[in-house]
């Protein structure tokens, strides 16, 4: 390849970094400016991969042709963003072309560029759940400002609550409450606009509490406004001081604070449809859904741990009576009685729901039938000391039948629920506003 390496020379004075590889991706070349950049020296970085300059390795590739914006990594780590521009280059006809790369460090818009691509992929990509997605938003920010203690907080009132957190050192944690006052966020919160201390022992603020009680000097943070309201900060910092701050930094802070608002947005929506999926309009309880999934997961760890399982089925009395007499309103607040009622009785753990019309259920882990039957019975006096408002001069006393069982081995949650309301139908057959057992063989 003597001809090839006469040609390397004319990189040797180039001021920008060039480094060539063979077909491997392995380094066959680096100029003078590219041992500068990345800090090594060229006989640690020939025949080593060019993905030991890579800061994510597994991320995009670089091209071989065109021009592409990469993340890379100096020796003694940190990150920058570099361009690249690549083409092929051939050895010889008895060997395979390898590649050659031209790099500079990315000005200031075509970092910013950079930041917006990637937050754009992060919120389109379906493969994160809130959770990442939010950590993802924090991890880009702390590579892009090299500030890599980065938080997404919470502020209620004079409460900081870390919500998410990229803490290489692992010391914080989500969940962790400070004192908005003694944190660098207060005067973000204050600002109402994305403000910034590149070497706070030398400003205005080295007798801030966080500056005595972390030595915080660099501190980068904006408010997060969710549904138009403040909702809290997304910041980022480290113990040594950065460069000044930009024009160009304070809007990409405030860009990362919109986007991640947005993610607050949307989770706050998809948990509200969750809840209205899994929540009974009328009585507030678990929807049929709901509690129907809480079963199925009860049924099997019911199984697994050998543990008891019983469910209670409860039907009102007379309801199509009460609705011709007294009308559906009527029939609604005794609904919602009822509902009251079974949150007056229940165990933390238990799950209630309504499953039908005026029919409700009870699932209750590691209760027997005997315990169940106590239960049912307890409900029902409940039930009985509660008053419906019919808008004449008596309030109406509300009556159910119940019906109990208790897991058998063999029954699926479908069965075991089959077998409780085959009692309650025998409840009523009795003369209803009772409990009645499953029979254990049926």
């Amino acid at each position: 390849m003597g001809g090839v390496d006469a040609c390397f020379d004319l990189f040797d004075n180039l001021s920008e970094a060039v480094v060539a590889t063979d077909s491997e991706q392995s380094i066959v070349y680096v100029n003078a400016a590219a041992t500068e950049l990345f800090g090594y020296e060229a006989a640690e970085l020939l025949g080593n991969s060019i993905l030991l300059l890579r800061a994510d390795p597994d991320g995009r590739s670089v091209l071989c042709a065109g021009t592409d914006r990469t993340a890379y990594r100096r020796r003694d780590g940190a990150v920058f963003l570099g361009v690249t521009v690549g083409g092929e280059i051939h050895f010889g006809p008895e060997h395979a072309p390898g590649s050659i790369q031209i790099i500079r460090v990315a000005a200031g818009m075509e970092q910013a560029l950079d930041v917006m691509e990637r937050l754009q992929s992060i919120s389109i990509d379906s493969s994160l759940d809130f959770d990442a997605r939010m950590r993802a938003i924090l991890q880009l920010g702390a590579e892009h400002f090299d500030l890599p203690l980065a938080i997404q907080s919470r502020i209620d009132g004079d409460d900081y609550r870390v919500e998410h957190c990229v803490d290489p050192s692992g010391q914080l944690q989500p969940g962790t409450v400070f004192e908005l006052q003694g944190t660098y966020c207060t005067h973000t919160i204050r600002a109402g606009a994305p403000t910034g201390f590149h070497h706070a022992g030398q400003s205005e603020i080295r007798e801030h509490p966080c500056y005595l009680g972390f030595e915080l000097e660099s501190y980068l943070g904006c408010p997060i406004e969710v549904d138009g309201r403040v909702y809290g900060t997304v910041n980022f910092s480290r113990p040594a001081p950065s460069r000044p701050f930009t024009a160009n930094d304070y809007a990409l802070m405030q860009l990362i604070a919109h986007w991640a608002g947005h993610a607050l947005s949307q989770a706050r929506s998809r948990r509200e449809l969750e809840r209205l999926v899994r929540t009974d309009h009328l009585t507030g309880l678990l929807s049929r859904r709901a509690v129907f999934d809480g079963l199925n997961w009860q049924h099997a760890h019911a199984v697994r741990s050998e543990l008891p399982l019983s469910v209670v089925l409860i039907d009102v009395d007379h309801f199509k009576r009460i609705n011709d007499r007294w009308g559906h309103a009527v029939g609604d607040r005794v609904l919602r009685e009822v509902a009251d009622a079974c949150r007056a009785v229940k165990r933390q753990v238990d799950l209630c729901g309504r499953i039908g019309g005026e029919e409700l259920l009870f699932v209750l882990p590691d209760t027997d039938l005997e315990g169940a039957r106590t239960f049912g019975e307890r409900w029902l006096a409940e039930l009985r000391s509660r008053r419906v408002s019919t808008g004449e001069d008596a309030p109406l006393t509300v009556s159910a039948s119940l019906g109990v069982a208790q897991l058998r081995p063999e029954d699926t949650a479908e069965g075991l629920v089959a077998r409780a309301d085959r009692a309650m139908y025998e409840a009523k057959a009795e003369g209803r506003g009772r409990v009645k057992l499953a029979a254990v063989g049926v």
